[in-house]
């Protein structure tokens, strides 16, 4: 029954996107079509006006975008990838890139930015692993998201304490966090204001220098003790120091406060003294009065400081009928009046890295009261990030595996170690299903498996690892950082 409903269900999505992108193929004054499958932020209507300028200015043919928000989502991507009815354009995130092109299903965009002389990959380094595989580029970054701890240097200030340091030790964090719940709380009946909203528990990993994957990807990590002293230590904060709040107590503050949840406007009414993410976060800060002084700073490391980091990417569509005109949105998205719209729009990260330097994005005139942060985020995307560690080896699985485990021991299900130990098993488990599943991908795989066994026997010597044996995108850079890898020449 449940396979005749999903074939019931592809046969409908197939069936409607046939029929809409029949019914729609020109647009104004008889512009040729392409379909945008993208959310359905106000901004992209901007973006298409800006595209139609930029095509004017450059003297292209005009061309006409359409928004196809219903079909948005890895499931429906690739129900109708592999049936021949995607949109010309999909957005996704950058670490599903590859299980994407693993599928078959997208266009080799290299020789589109060679014809418009445009270097092969020209956005952030942090996120180059995810558009380029096997030397070919296969997306580009609308935007990536760099995430540091916004800081709301007004409530320190009322509460007479210093603000947070850029960089701190995770026993700083604790320090000053003990101190700032019992001054920030101090006459109240009960708990209502917190020392930061959430902790990032792969950034604290990474900084032990524990990865996801070891060097070649073809294994989880395997030291199962280190991930439950992360687990331990943020449960700890979380229900012991009551530094960060708990899921329940979110819920509660978010009732009573009537903001159904909306954790920036909790942070802008002072009940965060920090709040972990991306840029994007100042779209709706600057609709709240009165403006907040803002910072930046790092999440607090065990020894090597860095910061997570993601993309709203763009792919072609390899079955797409319209090809030559879609390759000029590529085109687009890699201009200067696409990045500078993403500065002043403040959706996260423009996807040029010059637009760093520019004085629109470091001191918005508008905005004084965020220059600090700001400086911070353009930092901490030179700096500090590191992409997702993604195997050609395990399906999107990982994702959910450690999501649930990790949640049911903060939950109170289980120890740490029993939640770490799932997180591992699980996963080996899942990444020998889908190579079994998968026999073109068996004999990159043994032969990755027969790389790891030479890097361990280097590890177990104690000797340096070539960086080109790594394909760890975390562990190729903290080796390299730390000195644990050299470079070696290629013939």
């Amino acid at each position: 029954m449940r396979t005749i409903f999903l074939g019931i269900l592809a046969t409908l999505i197939i069936f409607s996107q046939l029929m809409v992108y029949k019914l729609q193929s020109l647009g104004e004054a008889g512009a040729p079509v392409i379909y945008w499958v993208t959310d359905p932020n106000p901004a992209r209507f901007e973006q298409i006006a800006l595209f139609r300028q930029w095509l004017k200015k450059h003297g292209y043919p005009d061309i006409d975008v359409k928004l196809d928000t219903a079909n948005r989502g890895m499931q429906k991507t690739i129900v109708q990838g592999v049936t021949g009815v995607a949109g010309d354009m999909i957005d996704c995130s950058g670490n599903q890139i590859p299980i994407l092109q693993n599928m078959g299903m997208l266009e080799d965009l290299t020789p589109t930015f060679a014809e418009f002389k445009l270097p092969v990959y020209g956005s952030h380094e942090a996120n180059r692993h995810e558009m380029v595989l096997d030397g070919k580029v296969y997306g580009t970054p609308c935007n990536t998201w760099p995430s540091v701890y916004l800081v709301n240097l007004d409530l320190f200030a009322r509460l007479g304490l210093p603000p947070p340091p850029t960089r701190w030790s995770l026993e700083e964090f604790e320090r000053r966090g003990k101190i700032f719940i019992a001054k920030a709380n101090e006459g109240r009946k009960r708990r209502e204001v917190f020392f930061a909203y959430r902790v990032d528990t792969g950034v604290v990993r990474r900084s032990l220098g524990i990865a996801a994957f070891n060097e070649t990807l073809t294994a989880p990590w395997p030291d199962v003790a280190s991930i439950t002293r992360v687990l331990t230590l943020v449960h700890k904060w979380t229900y012991d120091d009551h530094l960060i709040p708990s899921e329940a107590e979110l819920s509660s503050m978010a009732t009573e406060q009537g903001y159904g949840g909306a954790d920036y406007q909790l942070f802008h009414k002072g009940f965060f003294g920090m709040i972990w993410g991306g840029r994007h976060a100042l779209i709706q800060l600057r609709k709240m009065e009165p403006p907040l002084r803002l910072d930046g700073v790092e999440m607090p490391n065990g020894g090597y400081p860095n910061t997570a980091t993601g993309s709203r990417s763009l792919v072609m569509y390899a079955g797409s009928q319209k090809k030559k005109w879609a390759k000029y949105f590529f085109a687009f998205l890699r201009s200067e009046e696409y990045s500078l719209h993403v500065v002043k729009d403040a959706d996260s990260m423009p996807p040029l890295p010059s637009m760093l330097e520019r004085k629109e994005f470091l001191e918005p005139s508008a905005w004084p009261n965020e220059w600090a942060l700001q400086k911070a985020y353009a930092h901490a995307t030179r700096n500090l990030a590191i992409g997702f560690e993604i195997s050609p080896f395990l399906p999107p699985t990982i994702n959910s595996l450690k999501m649930k485990a990790g949640a049911a021991f903060m939950s109170g299900v289980g120890t740490a170690e029993e939640a770490a130990r799932q997180m591992y098993e699980g996963n080996l488990e899942e990444m020998a299903k889908y190579v079994a599943r998968n026999p073109d991908r068996k004999k990159a795989y043994l032969a990755a498996v027969a790389l790891q066994e030479k890097i361990d026997a280097r590890k177990a010597r104690g000797e340096k690892i070539p960086a080109e044996w790594i394909a760890n995108n975390f562990l190729r850079k903290y080796y390299l950082d730390t000195g644990k890898a050299y470079w070696k020449e290629t013939k």
